[in-house]
């Protein structure tokens, strides 16, 4: 029987490492290539990434539930990721880079709805909201301590070493993910292309629509639009009202910070209070940051605005990872909980063009109302998703 602590822990582990690889890639294209191309196609590497992870996460997490081996498709993925972070060092062209962002999207997509489907295995319905704010405290964590690693590096050395730094946290991943303990799941005996063609069907049709999931899901993806339309330019905004490159990091760090601070406190409150809630306060916390960073100009402004953002996601994903696993049939968890990637796809994918678009035709201000009321948009979306915590059972 699998060690349930252990497991956290290797997850947890691997988690945090994970969040640092994409942390410090993100901001050191950003610091690569800001000055020297238009902002738009900065903001394309984003775009470019979240295309591949839109359609290739449902895959991982379909084959994932037909094969039963969560452990043995984290292995390969977060392994290939080892090599081809390493690439990153050796090349400058921008073509090559988003060539490179594309590939390496395919890969790290996995590790999102594989990890939690690990967790979530194991995990009874009434202790998931907990056991997950777990995966996402340690996913805070990642981004809060690379945050002031990259700052660190910044201040004394040239930004490739950046990139070291991330394939260093990719083999962390991998060793982290090799000991965790295969646990045998139902599943349906399929082989992997039958499953690959399954996944290629609209994920979760058939479910979810269970308690209006489907208005939460294009909340999500409003939601989504914003703020990744928001992260796809926001350290070149900053580096154009003057902040230090050093500093970057350090100040999106207060974003991370109140995640980790918060996280597992509103985990455990949707297993009290319920799912709705938390992810309601969420959505509307949400729509106040775009709004906020119009009159943020100066480094403490900057970080009360990150920090706001870090009470809001930590509220919202609280609220709706254990909604998509409350409402997922048996054996197909993952593909659920891949939801959770697909809607931060799908505003991964339009925001970045959104936030160049408009910042190339008018200016960061008009861009940062246009996201604002777009994430009040989702919120009024939200509301319409119902309860799915089952009390007093």
């Amino acid at each position: 029987m699998i060690d349930l602590d252990r497991t956290i822990v290797l997850i947890s582990i691997a988690t945090l490492f994970n969040a640092v690889w994409a942390n410090t890639v993100v901001i050191a294209l950003q610091i690569m290539f800001s000055e020297q191309i238009p902002d738009f196609y900065i903001a394309m590497f984003s775009t470019a990434f979240w295309t591949v992870v839109l359609f290739t996460s449902p895959i991982w997490g379909s084959i994932s539930d037909a094969c039963g081996e969560r452990k043995k498709f984290l292995q390969y993925s977060t392994g290939i990721l080892i090599p081809l972070t390493v690439l990153y060092i050796l090349t400058t062209n921008y073509w090559e880079i988003l060539l490179l962002r594309i590939t390496t999207a395919v890969f790290s997509s996995a590790f999102g709805p594989l990890a939690l489907a690990v967790i979530t295995d194991v995990t009874p319905s009434e202790e998931l909201g907990k056991k997950i704010s777990i995966y996402n405290t340690s996913n805070s964590i990642g981004f809060f301590i690379s945050s002031q690693v990259i700052s660190l590096i910044l201040l004394y050395f040239e930004f490739y070493y950046l990139f070291i730094l991330a394939s260093i946290a990719t083999l962390i991943m991998f060793i982290s993910v090799s000991f965790i303990e295969k646990k045998q799941i139902k599943c349906e005996s399929k082989p992997i292309i039958q499953s690959i063609k399954d996944s290629l069907r609209i994920p979760g049709a058939d479910f979810l629509k269970t308690n209006n999931g489907h208005y939460l899901t294009l909340a999500l993806i409003l939601r989504h639009t914003n703020i990744m339309g928001l992260f796809s330019l926001i350290y070149v905004y900053m580096l154009k009202i003057g902040i230090p490159d050093y500093m970057l990091p350090f100040l999106s760090s207060f974003n991370t910070l109140f995640q980790m601070i918060m996280m597992f406190f509103f985990g455990h409150l949707a297993d009290k209070m319920g799912r709705k809630p938390l992810f309601m306060f969420g959505f509307a916390l949400s729509a106040s940051v775009p709004i906020l960073f119009i009159f943020a100009k100066d480094p403490i402004t900057i970080a009360a605005t990150f920090s706001i953002l870090g009470i809001s996601f930590s509220s919202l994903i609280s609220g709706v990872s254990p909604f998509y696993r409350d409402i997922a049939p048996e054996s197909r968890e993952a593909e659920a909980l891949s939801f959770l990637n697909i809607t931060r796809s799908f505003g991964s994918i339009i925001g970045p063009i959104v936030a160049g678009i408009v910042v190339t035709f008018f200016d960061y201000e008009i861009m940062f109302m246009f996201l604002g009321v777009t994430c009040f948009i989702a919120t009024l979306i939200a509301f319409k998703a119902e309860e799915t915590l089952k009390r007093g059972v």
